[in-house]
């Protein structure tokens, strides 16, 4: 595993260093921030989306688009910049549609529904829920996803309204 992460590390330094066209750097820093979310490597994940950022600013590059928008979402989530995190994953869902990547979409609302449960917006959260639903149903992994998502729901809604669904 480490030799791997190693490689990873070296393609992007390639790509934010700027060696790269913002296509191809966009896919790598995508990959590996997908890599590192697969491997809980949080912290890695944040030092090379600070570094990409700094890349598109220098670059005047508005932001990577599409899943890679979804990835830097649910980092700015884990960080605590609900906000931006929530401003990150619509942006996505909106590119994911105009795009046609559907099957990706499931995701940018699971994000934005992650951050509205945090914010203690449960109708919101819901919401995002239900247009999760609608888009990923094929897809194992969102299916589990979602199922983890509906059980936080249930545990917060019963947090708020004790006795509710046999929560204490």
């Amino acid at each position: 595993v480490a030799a791997g992460m190693a490689l990873i590390d070296e393609s992007t330094v390639a790509a934010v260093g700027g060696e790269l066209h913002p296509w191809a750097t966009a896919n790598v820093y995508c990959s590996t921030i997908d890599a590192c979310r697969d491997m809980a490597d949080w912290q890695r994940a944040v030092e090379w989306t600070e570094e990409a950022d700094r890349q598109m600013r220098s670059q005047r590059i508005g932001g990577y688009p599409g899943i890679c928008r979804v990835h830097r979402a649910e980092i700015m989530r884990l960080r605590g910049t609900w906000p931006e995190a929530e401003q990150e994953a619509r942006q996505a869902c909106e590119e994911l549609e105009r795009f046609g990547l559907l099957d990706s979409i499931g995701w940018a609302h699971y994000q934005v529904g992650e951050v509205r449960l945090r914010m203690g917006d449960l109708d919101g959260a819901a919401g995002e829920v239900a247009r999760h639903a609608g888009t990923d149903r094929h897809d194992v992994a969102a299916r589990g996803a979602l199922q983890r998502f509906h059980y936080k729901l249930i545990l917060r809604v019963g947090l708020a309204f004790p006795g509710l669904n046999g929560v204490q």
